[in-house]
């Protein structure tokens, strides 16, 4: 696949000297777990809890009312009703500066409009490429502000219906905003002021609002659009296919632990409960929970695919570079690839599609479990797997590579902060080999063919902790 220039530089990894703005993600590939078949049964069997960024009884009645009584479904109510300067609307001076504290929520909306990504996540729809891919894809509809694909995650996945009334019509200019993350807010707006900490769980479910102080709750809202999810109580399907993918859509990249850090914060990471802000190992657990919450959201969606059969197999869930790569022989793809000539093998979410560091994670079924944790057990899972991959002479692919690179970097933010030394400069040599995108001519070609299985695997090594 080409990309131009520009495109490409959208997910260009940052440096990690910057480790208080966090890390921009390599190209790493949203993946899909096991064959079908066992994703059905994983599925089936509800070892994962609820669907990844569902918002329980999302709208299935749209009353004209802007608040309802009890008993009406969840309804939105927009981001004025969240940035009023008496509420979430106020100075967001500090956040903006990089400092919190327990009064950061005050500024919390004026803080996501001024720099927050996900409010231009609708005007991305009007955007040349937005028009050239709906061109490709021969849509129907022929205008992606109006097709439920792209609508499912470019605003609130409540709103993306044809059916939608016009007033809700206008509220997908908010891009995905406060609702889209916290859930539909016409049974919690008043409310979530009066909660307190021994009643707050209870006014969440009560009221349908997300429990995003949860890191496991926030890991899996987050899938819900940057991996995928199955259609499911009001929400459309949320599904980057090959189909849209070709069309020139970028392929999801998705590390939670990443994506966090390098999102400008607009609330302050402590635990709900005490008040006490989170500790250095927060970095390593935010990982660790990430990776779970992918491949959870993944096999959700593989066996979504299964029963859809729209087609199957889906390509999207093999390594594209199992067929988009130079054709040179004996090349690293035909010498690592684990499959057969004429096969793809599938994505990879390291470590849980890894059989031999996956045995590190038995226990450890679903994301609401790894994200409690405690803080010891997130450090020896974690250096459990550091430690296979350093008696590793190769890494099979650049996808492996690049997410364990992520891992990593995770690790070293927590050592940093705990040693309040200098971070390790060979990450910056090393990002630098890992980037993705490959000059040829006047065209950046999406290609690791610079990937060397040895190299990356000695290069990793400099980075892991001993």
């Amino acid at each position: 696949m080409i990309q131009k220039k520009g495109i490409a530089d959208l997910f260009q990894l940052a440096k990690l000297g910057n480790l208080c703005r966090g890390w921009f993600v390599s190209r790493l590939v949203r993946a899909s777990l096991v064959l079908g078949a066992a994703a059905l049964a994983i599925s089936s069997a509800g070892l994962f809890g609820r669907a990844p960024g569902l918002r329980g009884e999302a709208n299935t009645a749209r009353p004209s009312a802007p608040f309802e009584p009890p008993g009406t479904p969840y309804r939105t109510v927009s981001v004025a009703g969240c940035a009023s300067a008496a509420c979430h609307g106020g100075p967001a001076t500090t956040s903006l500066s990089d400092k919190l504290d327990s009064h950061t929520w005050q500024g919390s909306a004026t803080h996501c409009l001024a720099c927050d990504p996900h409010t231009q996540a609708f005007a991305a729809l009007e955007s040349p490429l937005a028009k050239s891919i709906m061109d490709r894809l021969r849509s129907s509809v022929m205008e992606a502000t109006e097709d439920v694909r792209c609508l499912a995650c470019h605003t609130n996945p409540a709103l993306a219906s044809s059916e939608v009334n016009n007033r809700e019509r206008s509220l997908r200019r908010d891009g995905v905003s406060c609702e889209a993350c916290h859930g539909n807010a016409s049974k919690w707006l008043h409310s979530h002021t009066t909660w307190t900490a021994a009643d707050r769980c209870a006014g969440y479910e009560r009221s349908g609002m997300t429990k995003l102080y949860d890191l496991g709750e926030r890991a899996l809202a987050c899938a819900g659009c940057h991996v995928g999810a199955p259609a499911a109580q009001g929400y459309p399907v949320r599904d980057m296919n090959h189909d849209m993918i070709a069309a020139g859509h970028p392929r999801l990249n998705f590390d939670f632990a990443d994506y966090q850090r390098r999102l400008r914060p607009h609330w302050f990471e402590r635990d709900r409960m005490t008040g006490a802000p989170v500790g250095p190992e927060f970095e390593v657990r935010a990982w660790l929970v990430g990776r779970v919450a992918h491949a959870e959201a993944a096999v959700r969606l593989t066996a979504d695919r299964t029963e859809r059969a729209a087609p199957w197999p889906e390509f999207a869930e093999t390594n594209c570079y199992s067929c988009h790569h130079q054709l040179l022989p004996d090349g690293w793809k035909q010498r690592n690839l684990a499959a057969k000539p004429g096969t793809a093998p599938r994505q990879t979410i390291w470590p849980l599609t890894s059989p031999d560091d996956a045995a590190e994670l038995k226990g450890l079924v679903s994301t609401a479990v790894v994200a409690k944790l405690p803080d010891d057990r997130v450090l020896q899972v974690a250096s459990s797997l550091f430690a296979k991959v350093r008696g590793r002479d190769s890494i099979a692919d650049w996808d492996t590579a690049g997410q364990i690179f992520l891992g990593a970097a995770a690790y070293e933010r927590y050592r940093v902060r705990i040693t309040k030394s200098n971070p390790n400069p060979d990450f910056d040599v090393i990002l630098n080999k890992l980037r993705l995108p490959h000059k040829l001519g006047d065209e950046w070609f999406l290609t690791p063919c610079q990937f060397s299985p040895m190299e990356a695997a000695s290069d990793l090594k400099k980075l892991l902790p001993k």
